[in-house]
């Protein structure tokens, strides 16, 4: 629901892997991308794959390309994600390996922060747009895996930063908006709600435990630094508050009652 769906979708994710494989060279990059497009197929178990894969995790480093590949894949091609899930999770339940010296235990999840990097991946003569689909459908799945509990994930960094931008970093009301208001609720708000829809009650129940950008001059939040329901309770209100802004995308209004309603859920399940 609300998941992107750009442009890039009409690429078959076979022919993009296929160019992942021809750039490759051959190595362990290309049986790497060969495993996932076997996975992807349904010719291997992610059990399978996740072996196939781990196999080749002989240093710190070598989890990078794998985890690498999983994020592009994921922004680009979302209706992957519930696969790739499974094979994320297979490879996490893998006990750790040693490197080649025997000494150093290699943890698998080593660089599972390039879940999500799409956004970082500054490239010149980009289509804004795909490049903006990607980045919701990238945010949505790294919501989606942050429920796996892997503990290299940053809800601080991801998270916080982009329920900040939304509903802390603009004006508290419409008359005083500028052009890079509109556009930062236009920006933020469809990234608020991957969070909120895949990882909700996740979030909320990490009361105390993340840490949201510090209050500074241009904030409209002025309680305690840290995250607390307090501070979510703000957030809900900014959210159902946009659903009347006028100057914003229709969708965006949109997706501001769906963030508010999904904010709601949450908040039951949280108190049960």
């Amino acid at each position: 629901m609300f998941v992107s769906t750009s442009s890039e979708m009409a690429r078959n994710w076979e022919a993009y892997l296929q160019d992942e494989i021809k750039k490759s060279n051959g190595g362990q990059s290309q049986k790497e991308v060969e495993t996932i497009r076997d996975f992807l197929k349904g010719v291997v178990s992610n059990t399978e794959a996740a072996t196939q894969l781990a196999s080749g995790f002989t240093t710190k480093d070598s989890t990078y390309h794998v985890w690498s590949l999983v994020g592009q894949i994921s922004s680009r091609y979302p209706e992957h994600h519930e696969a790739l899930l499974r094979l994320v999770a297979a490879i996490h339940q893998l006990p750790d390996v040693a490197d080649q010296s025997g000494q150093v235990t290699l943890q698998l999840s080593d660089h599972s922060d390039m879940i999500g990097a799409v956004w970082g991946d500054l490239t010149e003569n980009r289509n804004w747009e795909t490049y903006y689909d990607n980045h919701v459908n990238s945010i949505a799945f790294l919501a989606k895996v942050s429920n796996l509990g892997i503990p290299s994930l940053n809800l601080t960094d991801d998270c916080a930063q982009d329920f900040c931008m939304a509903f802390e970093q603009t004006p508290r009301d419409e008359a005083s908006f500028k052009q890079e208001d509109i556009q930062a609720l236009n920006i933020n708000i469809p990234l608020v709600a991957q969070w909120v829809l895949n990882a909700g009650e996740l979030i909320i129940s990490l009361n105390g435990k993340i840490e949201p950008w510090p209050p500074n001059q241009q904030s409209l939040w002025a309680g305690p630094a840290e995250f607390c329901i307090a501070r979510w309770e703000f957030w809900k209100s900014r959210a159902a508050w946009v659903q009347d802004v006028k100057s914003v995308h229709p969708k965006t209004r949109e997706l501001a009652r769906v963030v508010t309603e999904a904010m709601e859920k949450a908040e039951e399940a949280y108190y049960g």
